[in-house]
């Protein structure tokens, strides 16, 4: 590109027409191949590769928190919550943390202690948070806060059965949410909805029809209270749930 002043001219062209075309990480790799025979560029590139890398990684929400908001799918094995199935909150901090568990639809409470770089488990009452019905508002939503920052997991266990999931904290979730589930022919699909807001207005438009009689692709709405959950589930076993949304 000629002189040093050229180059450097020349630099937010390139770069803006390969992000464009490949995305920004990719774009900087192709920027970076296209112009590294260039000596006096090496320290500015390796500069902004660094700086544009850490920018996209400091915008990934951390699963870290001191709020969390959780409920307990429906268990295809156990649908009438028996004593068999247990529902565990699985907790662990850096630091020291106390961590109270809340359903504000009931006033049930609960807390523990957690020391620091330990893990805790607290098992939950069916009746507090266990989402075992369909297409109706139900007060099973719990949120969890704690004193620093911890991460949250959360675990549905019975005989030959056991899910799991990572709870995000409240700073990491949205507004809008696709669906991408397992596909198999065992069970139906489902999800859960807990509402963290009073008079939260919530869209669902379901990828296929569900077990209460809504429509493939036709949106629904319902609204809820801060602590009410929704749960939806597809009427045929073998269905491709992804996508709902």
């Amino acid at each position: 590109y000629g002189n040093s002043q050229d180059f450097q001219n020349k630099i937010p062209k390139i770069f803006k027409a390969q992000t464009k075309r490949y995305g920004i990480l990719l774009g900087i790799q192709v920027l970076i191949k296209t112009i590294n025979h260039n000596k006096y560029m090496k320290k500015l590139l390796f500069t902004l590769y660094f700086s544009c890398v850490c920018g996209v990684l400091l915008a990934i929400p951390t699963t870290e928190g001191t709020e969390f908001w959780a409920t307990f799918l429906k268990n295809h094995l156990n649908e009438d919550a028996s004593p068999s199935l247990r529902l565990t909150l699985i907790i662990s901090s850096r630091e020291n943390a106390t961590v109270t568990v809340l359903n504000p639809q009931t006033g049930w409470s609960q807390s523990v202690y957690v020391s620091a770089n330990q893990i805790k488990e607290l098992e939950v009452p069916h009746v507090q948070a266990y989402t075992n019905n369909v297409g109706r508002i139900e007060k099973r939503g719990l949120k969890i806060t704690s004193t620093s920052p911890i991460s949250l997991y959360a675990s549905n266990y019975d005989d030959a059965s056991y899910d799991a999931s990572i709870v995000l904290p409240t700073t990491a979730l949205g507004l809008d949410y696709i669906l991408q589930i397992y596909e198999n022919e065992l069970a139906a699909k489902e999800f859960a909805i807990v509402a963290t807001t009073n008079n939260t207005t919530i869209t669902i438009t379901p990828h296929a029809r569900t077990t209460d009689g809504h429509i493939k692709n036709i949106p629904d709405s319902i609204t809820s209270n801060a602590g009410e959950t929704y749960q939806v589930m597809s009427e045929d076993e073998g269905c491709d749930f992804s996508g709902s949304r």
